[in-house]
């Protein structure tokens, strides 16, 4: 079975006038050697303006700027994204980078800070193999920021997860695809075809699904960063990456896809429930303003 995927994450340390760009792992802990070399990989530079409601997640910090996730705009102050991206770290203060990946967003002003984060209430945060990445099941979160106006923005498909297999799909990863040549880069986009993942991960994560690459190599190694980025079918969210584990005594690296269709009931709660909420909140100053 092929359970290959294309890398689309690297580092990179670019300083931009005053600001610096860090494209790196932000827990080191879960780092190895691999996450710390360049891979090679075959997508190419994203210059399509029809994704441009694809986000980077990032911290800033004393004009640092440090990629932490991928995620998509699916309204002006709503985000798709991972789970395991923010799990226990929600009270740290994140930024939705948008636009212009080849500018710093100290230097664009392209970027608004995420007001909450909302993980999925059965998210399981568990090692599937070890050493490697740790995401689990339920691997979905929505983030609300601050308004963002986009020409347009992403839609979920309706396409059910049990009638995915054999989709060609799109995916696309925050980060850019070097870390040492001095240049900021565009977001990154690949395509592959969506196949399963073996009953030993569909046991762990129930809904998983993985995507082959169209190119043969055997080692694909995605990073944190690219993590919560979309995968696409037909223009729509099908998808959102969410695990990577090395298949033990080979070269195989198999990668995983949420999808997105057993959430959409949750999905537009959260959304409902923020919106009642907040009005429940500012009723009172309406009163008064009358």
């Amino acid at each position: 079975m092929l359970i290959l995927f294309l890398t689309i994450c690297f580092f990179t340390h670019v300083i931009i006038g005053n600001s610096t760009v860090n494209n790196e792992l932000v827990r080191d802990k879960y780092a190895t050697k691999k996450d710390k070399q360049v891979s090679d990989f075959h997508s190419h530079d994203l210059t399509d303006a029809e994704y441009g409601y694809v986000v980077t997640l990032v911290q800033i910090k004393q004009m640092i700027v440090t990629t932490h996730c991928t995620g998509s705009m699916i309204h002006k102050n709503w985000i798709l994204s991972s789970a395991h991206c923010f799990y226990d770290l929600t009270k740290r203060k994140f930024y939705a980078w948008y636009g212009n990946f080849t500018v710093s967003p100290l230097v664009s002003e392209l970027y608004s800070e995420v007001a909450k984060i909302f993980i999925h209430p059965e998210f399981l945060n568990t090692a599937f193999t070890s050493p490697g990445y740790f995401f689990g099941d339920n691997d979905i979160s929505l983030l609300r920021v601050g308004k963002v106006s986009l020409p347009k923005y992403g839609r979920l498909s309706t396409i059910d997860h049990t009638k995915m297999h054999g989709l060609r799909v799109k995916y696309i990863g925050g980060a850019p695809k070097s870390r040492s040549d001095g240049e900021m880069r565009p977001l990154q986009i690949g395509e592959g075809v969506v196949v399963g993942c073996g009953m030993a991960l569909t046991r762990w994560s129930k809904y998983a699904l993985c995507v082959t690459p169209k190119c043969s190599q055997k080692l694909h190694q995605p990073l944190h960063g690219d993590m919560g980025g979309p995968f696409l079918y037909d223009g729509k969210i099908v998808g959102v990456m969410s695990s990577s584990y090395q298949i033990p005594k080979t070269l195989l690296s198999s990668n995983g896809l949420t999808p997105v269709s057993p959430y959409r009931d949750w999905v537009e709660k959260v959304r409902e429930s923020f919106g009642k909420a907040n009005e429940t909140k500012t009723k009172p100053n309406d009163n008064k303003a009358r």
